[in-house]
């Protein structure tokens, strides 16, 4: 954006979204108020931040993402297979 935006450009939209924040962190939280909102008209007891997406580093000793993502498909692979199996006997 920098690169399209002059100086002065750039500092009043960095102004403009301290007054009226934009962007996906706003959006997300625009979905946990419309989530809470339906959730307590049926008679549920939430507040906003139940709803709002929580995102967590990767822990050092863990695998990185894809490695885990790719574990989890195998063992849902290997039990889809497995419940397929058991019902075709």
């Amino acid at each position: 954006m920098q690169s399209e935006l002059d100086a002065q450009d750039f500092a009043e939209w960095l102004a403009y979204d301290r007054v009226e924040p934009f962007g996906p962190e706003r959006a997300d939280l625009r979905s946990a108020m419309i989530a809470c909102t339906t959730y307590n008209a049926q008679g549920g007891k939430a507040k906003v931040d139940d709803f709002m997406l929580k995102f967590e580093e990767p822990k050092k000793d863990t695998p990185d993402h894809l490695d885990t993502m790719a574990h989890k498909l195998m063992v849902w692979s290997a039990a889809a297979g497995a419940q397929k199996k058991a019902l075709n006997g």
